[in-house]
């Protein structure tokens, strides 16, 4: 057999020349978003199980799938976003703030916080530049590397320099204090400017 005939579950059939099996997931190849199993073939794709992170709705057989974050009123509701993600101990993925819905809120330890608690680190208009001492710059937020959730990704920094990364980050050469200064294994680089 040269074609694709039946997909293992997470998968869907996308038909053409020739077919092949798509993550339910992948909404580059007409899957959708935030779905983990599905039923269906191209055009009639329907989604039975959502990602973690992810609130299902509507009909079991035909859910609609909603990215939420660990809590959801963190990053300032809608206004915000939670694309910090950090990967547990256990391999879980759990979703962070990486920018707040209020300009005078900023994401420090993955939670949106105000002036008071940002201490030292660089912020403005919700989101930060530069993290002081202690601290590491990820995906628009400043964490602490010797307490969760900082330390799933780094256990040392310094000049807010992520130094020591945990086994699923590593360090990204020559990163200064201005610059996300730890990646996870399977992370996309940055390109928008934007997290």
């Amino acid at each position: 057999m040269s074609t694709c005939s039946k997909c293992l579950p997470g998968y869907f059939l996308k038909t053409g020349s020739p077919n092949e099996c798509v993550l339910c997931g992948d909404t580059a190849k007409g899957g959708i978003d935030g779905c983990a199993e599905c039923s269906g073939t191209t055009g009639s794709l329907k989604c039975t199980k959502c990602k973690p992170n992810y609130n299902p709705s509507g009909e079991e057989t035909n859910l609609t799938c909603t990215k939420v974050c660990e809590d959801e009123t963190a990053c300032g509701g809608t206004a915000g976003s939670c694309g910090a993600i950090v990967v547990d101990d256990d391999g879980s993925m759990k979703h962070y703030c990486s920018y707040c819905g209020e300009s005078t809120k900023f994401p420090i330890d993955g939670i949106c916080k105000g002036d008071s608690a940002k201490g030292s680190n660089t912020c403005d208009k919700g989101v930060c530049t530069s993290c002081t001492t202690g601290y590491f710059l990820y995906m628009g937020g400043c964490y602490k590397a010797d307490q969760p959730p900082g330390n799933l990704m780094c256990t040392a920094a310094a000049g807010g320099i992520c130094t020591t990364p945990t086994g699923q980050y590593f360090k990204v050469p020559g990163a200064a204090s201005t610059d996300q200064s730890v990646l996870g294994c399977r992370e996309p680089p940055r390109h928008d400017g934007k997290w």
